[in-house]
């Protein structure tokens, strides 16, 4: 088990930022995975970047969650949110792949507190994978059992995320890159508690 303030797991070459974000130095062609089997207890944020991902733990967050699918990405801390710029040049060898077969869950004060969980990537060639279990479920524990309001799960296919202020719907912006081919994602299973937001240039499911 792991239990900490906030978490960054990344086999990616990069430098956290003094503002808590994270930045990638030089891109590189080298794959990598990380795998989380356990629970993973976080009061703030926890973020994974890697080619390669598999959440078949317990991840359980007060702050936001990101699985991030590349080689290149920087993260910024947008006030209570994540902005995520995905490099348009990602040389990841092949096609990217997020596995959830596990639980993330995020603690919200209440209804008007603006979380996130993102699953972003961007694959050398067409096709990012997003694969969740019969076991795989993504949601939020909100106090005094209020609703799901400002809460929202984003799926990124080729695109940079732009969370928005508080109380304002995510944006995103498409990278394809060197201007290639369309990118698109398949979506296999998985049980989503909260509105999901979804841009790639093609999903099927």
């Amino acid at each position: 088990m792991i239990d900490v303030g906030g978490l960054l797991l990344t086999t990616v070459d990069g430098d956290v930022t003094p503002e808590g974000g994270f930045e990638t130095n030089t891109p590189s062609a080298v794959s990598g995975r990380v795998t989380n089997e356990g629970t993973i207890d976080a009061d703030n944020y926890v973020a994974i970047v890697s080619p390669h991902i598999e959440q078949n733990g317990t991840v359980n967050a007060s702050g936001n969650v990101a699985y991030i699918a590349t080689q290149a990405a920087d993260i910024t801390i947008a006030g209570d949110l994540f902005d995520i710029a995905i490099d348009g040049a990602d040389l990841s060898d092949g096609a990217v792949s997020i596995d959830h077969d596990g639980m993330t869950r995020v603690t919200a004060d209440g209804a008007s507190a603006a979380k996130r969980i993102y699953l972003v990537g961007v694959p050398k060639n067409d096709l990012l994978t997003m694969a969740f279990g019969t076991m795989g479920t993504l949601g939020f524990t909100l106090a005094n059992s209020a609703a799901i309001d400002n809460q929202a799960i984003i799926l990124g296919v080729a695109r940079t995320i732009s969370s928005g202020t508080d109380g304002t719907p995510p944006a995103s912006q498409e990278v394809l890159p060197g201007g290639g081919a369309a990118r698109s994602a398949t979506i296999d299973g998985g049980t989503f508690e909260a509105p999901v937001f979804i841009g790639a240039t093609a999903t099927s499911n």
